[in-house]
């Protein structure tokens, strides 16, 4: 995916197609050529890293659950997963950020339904610990985890902080 950043809307050349274009198709070909054989050789395309804000845009517009699991989450199978609410508050936070504001206020059955529907997450279901040290019930939790390199939204921080001191000895 290549982001063309120059719009010629308004100005177009409506004669480019008879002056510009026939000199400059042999360096298109030979450009499309290369590429092909590059495909051949390595068996797959290489989006470059130019195009990478665009297919994080584009992949957010077609599919919002997919882009929020992709920027914040990993799979935890073993660990002791994410408090439920941290999950919510970050995705709530991560809506706004992106001015995806008709879903920033799903509810957690239909969250967590809609990110099922996406192919690599639809094992995510929550879970709950097994009861504490004084024999009380955990909080639900997912099996995910905070994405290497990625940090929580400064409100979800504030959140965690808030749970934390409201339930001593819990993590959330």
């Amino acid at each position: 995916m290549i982001e063309f950043t120059e719009s010629f809307y308004g100005r177009e050349n409506p004669e480019l197609k008879r002056t510009i274009l026939p000199g400059e198709l042999p360096g298109i070909a030979n450009r499309c050529l290369a590429a092909y054989r590059r495909l051949l050789r390595e068996g797959k395309f290489i989006q470059p890293t130019s195009g990478l804000v665009l297919l994080g845009k584009v992949r957010a517009a077609a599919t919002p659950y997919a882009a929020f699991m992709d920027t914040y989450w990993e799979p935890d199978p073993k660990g002791d997963g994410t408090l439920i609410g941290v999950f919510e508050q970050t995705f709530r936070e991560w809506a706004i950020q992106n001015e995806a504001f008709g879903i920033a206020d799903t509810s957690t059955s239909n969250l967590i339904q809609e990110i099922n529907k996406v192919p690599e997450w639809g094992w995510l279901v929550s879970y709950r610990p097994a009861k504490n040290d004084q024999g009380k019930n955990e909080p639900r939790r997912y099996r995910v985890k905070l994405k290497r390199g990625a940090s929580f939204p400064d409100p979800v921080k504030q959140w965690i902080l808030e749970w934390e001191k409201a339930h001593p000895g819990q993590q959330a």
